[in-house]
């Protein structure tokens, strides 16, 4: 029985998961969640959200994706949860990380009824999902839905029904036509579909059951493409949130965390770095969460793994 001792104050998790070419990988994942303190640095929470082995779906939005992603090329940013009522005039709402800027444009409750649109005053707050993105239906065939977000409302025109919350700035919701979001992707959605590769009976007959050859790893995200990076973060960058949510804006630095891994695979210990590959923002309850990564191949000696020792080495930024 292979166990997990973990020196860190986060949350952790391990599991084994397969390359490209089927050589099995221990994956370590750990999360730690935060809001910001009265000093300005990050502050742990008591309640931290777990490490996810599966996906969480709400309705038909994915609410949050696994994390057991040794695999995943970089970083990404994601917003989930609400954001503050907007009763009649739209208001912008951004968030950047580093050298990433994404602002988009939140609007009251509209709906297009018998060709006219019809304000409906609602004092609850904003979904942040996709529902609330511009998307769904593209024809008078329910089936026929766009590609990027098939639950999405108001790119037909012609149809009756609600209209977008969530556009880019320049775009209003009775004429957007641009996709955007700030929640994880499905994986059967496009980009990210495109990026799983070619299941066809070339496939079939000289790789299957492993991954195609023009599998790309950018599959492994979940953020949008505009909210992803090339390489994991290293700590330090600049996090700013607002418009959102006035419980969750923030202006501070992501902490900078040194975690070392021990795998001791029979006789032998293999070492590992965890990497900041995820941040997840949720600002109506004023909190974001981060999620390192780190892999240790196994090479065929997965059945030998005893013990693997999490140990946090350094950090800066976050309050004592």
């Amino acid at each position: 029985m292979w166990e997990l001792r973990n020196k860190t104050p986060f949350e952790a998790v391990q599991a084994f998961d397969r390359d490209e070419a089927g050589r099995e990988v221990l994956c370590i994942a750990l999360r730690g969640t935060f809001c910001q303190g009265a000093d300005g640095l990050c502050q742990l929470v008591t309640d931290p959200e777990p490490v996810l082995l599966a996906p969480i779906y709400q309705g038909p939005a994915l609410a949050y994706d696994a994390d057991i992603l040794p695999f995943l090329p970089g970083a990404e940013l994601t917003v989930h949860g609400l954001a503050d009522p907007v009763l009649d005039t739209p208001r912008l709402a951004s968030v950047s990380l580093g050298a990433l800027t994404k602002t988009v444009a939140l609007h009251p409750r509209l709906s297009r009824r018998d060709g006219r649109l019809v304000s409906v005053p609602d004092p609850a707050p904003v979904s942040l999902d996709w529902t609330q993105c511009p998307g769904g239906p593209l024809g008078d065939d329910a089936a026929e839905r766009h590609p990027e977000n098939p639950i999405g409302c108001g790119l037909h025109p012609a149809q009756d029904g609600p209209l977008p919350r969530i556009t880019i700035p320049q775009e209003r919701p009775e004429t957007a036509r641009t996709v955007t979001g700030l929640g994880p992707v499905q994986r059967h959605w496009q980009p990210r579909l495109h990026a799983a590769g070619s299941y066809d009976d070339h496939w079939t007959t000289t790789r299957a059951p492993l991954l195609p050859d023009d599998f790309n790893r950018i599959y492994h995200h979940a953020a949008p493409r505009d909210q992803c990076f090339s390489a994991p973060l290293l700590g330090g960058e600049p996090l700013r949130m607002q418009g959102f949510a006035r419980a969750g804006d923030l202006d501070l630095r992501l902490p900078q965390v040194v975690i070392d891994i021990r795998a001791e695979i029979g006789n032998a210990t293999e070492t590992a770095a965890a990497r900041l590959y995820r941040v997840r923002l949720h600002p109506d309850r004023g909190r974001f969460d981060l999620l390192w990564l780190g892999a240790v191949p196994c090479g065929g000696r997965d059945h030998l793994l005893r013990r693997t020792t999490v140990h946090l080495r350094q950090w800066a930024g976050i309050s004592r």
